[in-house]
């Protein structure tokens, strides 16, 4: 899946797919599946609501550990051709905004989200 971003006014390219997870693993050497859960987790903490209920506008950039975002986003436009350098932190010097990682937390969500829903129908026993 891949879906078409504004990073500070340039449009680029983010790719998910099932290799995510282990791209994660292997650069990071953690879970993304657990890393995105407790992300999940935290923004529900810090906006005091349920899970279900938390939008991007409950929560604040302080109330967050943007590394995970940084990491994915950078692995999410590597996978999608797009030059960021070797590391997050290469691509992270790259960037004028300290806030830029936090505005594209709900991009990298929904990339997330969209590409870990199933489309497998299944069967009534």
């Amino acid at each position: 899946m891949i879906k078409t971003v504004n990073i500070e006014g340039v449009e680029r390219r983010m790719a998910a797919s099932a290799i995510l997870p282990r791209q994660y693993r292997a650069h990071f050497g953690k879970d993304l599946i657990v890393e995105m859960t407790k992300a999940a987790m935290d923004r529900a903490r810090a906006a005091n609501k349920p899970l279900t209920e938390v939008s991007e506008n409950d929560v604040r950039p302080e109330d967050l550990d943007l590394t995970v975002f940084e990491n994915l986003g950078w692995l999410m436009l590597r996978n999608a051709g797009e030059d960021v350098g070797e590391s997050p932190e290469e691509w992270l010097q790259t960037l004028n905004d300290p806030f830029t990682v936090y505005y594209l937390i709900g991009d990298i969500t929904e990339l997330w989200q969209k590409n870990n829903k199933t489309t497998a129908i299944p069967k009534k026993k």
